[in-house]
């Protein structure tokens, strides 16, 4: 993940990038954002409440001297954290509904498939599968992804992602 991020930052296509980690000021994360001449913003997250704190910024400037944050990168870890198959932060929200208009993009990962938010699962464009054994996970790559062609054209299958050798993974743009 971090290797991508890394190369859609140096494409100058964002002016912001947020960065959500629960491990909040793991080196890797400053590795990826510090050397790079953009403005930063470091989401820290409360694992009593499990909300982020501050809120995710978002949106056009509320005044003049705000930041805008059009043309941002969300990268967010473990988002499974910020949502679940049924309730998600209202910000993060807002931020997978209405992100095409402000140019925004979110490249996020989550431990379990069957735990992300519907919106996510639904207006994903790329997916990204490794290995999965648990069945309700299993069950939801067979209800969303089975029979759709990876990069490579061949046929997503649960069997084909339970055979997945570690470090390995299916590739699916939708």
């Amino acid at each position: 993940m971090f290797r991508h991020a890394e190369s859609l930052i140096e494409s100058g296509k964002f002016a912001n990038v947020v960065c959500f980690d629960p491990m909040v000021n793991a080196p890797d994360w400053q590795a990826l954002c510090d050397p790079l001449s953009i403005r930063l913003k470091y989401i820290e997250f409360d694992f009593k409440t499990r909300q982020p704190v501050p809120s995710i910024p978002f949106g056009k400037p509320a005044k003049r001297g705000d930041i805008d944050w059009r043309r941002t990168l969300y990268v967010l870890d473990e988002i499974d954290l910020l949502c679940d198959p049924n309730k998600i932060h209202a910000t993060l929200a807002a931020i997978i509904n209405y992100s095409r208009h402000w140019a925004c993009t979110i490249l996020a990962n989550f431990r379990r498939f069957a735990r992300i938010h519907k919106d996510l699962e639904g207006l994903a464009t790329d997916y990204y599968i490794f290995q999965m054994l648990a069945p309700r996970d299993t069950q939801a790559v067979q209800a969303i992804l089975e029979g759709i062609p990876d990069v490579d054209g061949r046929e997503v299958t649960v069997a084909r992602v339970k055979a997945l050798p570690l470090f390995r993974h299916v590739h699916v743009a939708l």
